[in-house]
């Protein structure tokens, strides 16, 4: 199982990925909310792993594990619409089921910037970042 250091390793590759999408000509708002998502999935697995919860295994799981304890409460807050807005970019589709013709329809690329990346990304990764220097946190 990926350890802690390997989920944050792979949350800054993501980030990496973020940033060379965002220098393109062409804006992939798509793409881009695609790897923001699982960047933070990344940085919820590292909280687990540091939480001795361990993987999380999927997508539901992961879920019910943030819902668990008031501890994830905001990064479930965050994790919840960056899950959705991936869906939309990925099917074209919400979870309640509203279709869209393009993910542009849903949010445009200026929204990615500042909804997507610059609050619930943002936000998130502030909630990860504590959790795990917070006491319940320990070493892998």
């Amino acid at each position: 199982m990926p350890s802690r250091q390997d989920h944050l390793n792979l949350a800054d590759h993501n980030q990496r990925v973020i940033d060379f999408l965002l220098t393109s000509p062409e804006p992939f708002p798509d793409w881009v909310t695609t790897v923001a998502f699982y960047k933070a999935v990344h940085l919820v697995e590292a909280v687990f792993e540091s939480d001795g919860i361990g993987h999380s295994g999927d997508h539901k799981r992961r879920a019910a594990l943030l819902k668990s304890e008031r501890r994830y409460d905001m990064l479930s807050h965050h994790y919840r619409p960056l899950k959705n807005a991936s869906e939309i970019a990925r099917y074209l589709q919400a979870e309640e089921g509203t279709a869209y013709r393009t993910f542009t329809d849903f949010l445009p690329p200026e929204k990615v910037k500042t909804e997507i990346l610059g609050h619930r990304l943002n936000q998130l990764e502030q909630s990860a970042r504590k959790l795990l220097t917070s006491p319940k946190a320990r070493s892998s």
